[in-house]
C-alpha cells in the first residue's frame, strides 16, 4: 500500500450559492488559492451580489465558516471533505 499524500483543502461552504473548494499542497498555498478565487469569482458576478460586510475574503470566510484542513489520500471523506 502506497503512503498517504497530505494535502490541504481550502473551503468556504456556500458562498455564491455553491461553495468554493481547493485542494494544495500546503496550508499557505491553500489560503492563497482560495483568496484568488474568491476575488475572481466576486468580480465575475459583480460586487452587487453581497452585502458590502462580506466583500473582503477575510469577513466572507469567517462568515460562511470557511476552513483549511488537512486531508489524505486513502481515508474516507464526507460532503466537503469532512471526517
Amino acid at each position: 500500500m502506497n503512503k498517504p499524500i497530505k494535502l490541504w483543502c481550502g473551503r468556504i461552504p456556500e458562498i455564491y450559492g455553491y461553495g468554493i473548494m481547493v485542494l494544495e499542497c500546503t496550508e499557505e498555498d491553500a489560503r492563497k488559492s482560495l483568496k484568488k478565487h474568491f476575488y475572481a469569482f466576486r468580480k465575475s458576478y459583480g460586487n452587487h451580489y453581497m452585502h458590502s460586510y462580506l466583500k473582503t475574503f477575510e469577513r466572507a470566510f469567517e462568515y460562511f465558516g470557511g476552513a483549511i484542513v488537512p486531508i489524505e489520500t486513502g481515508k474516507m471523506y464526507y460532503d466537503n471533505l469532512g471526517e
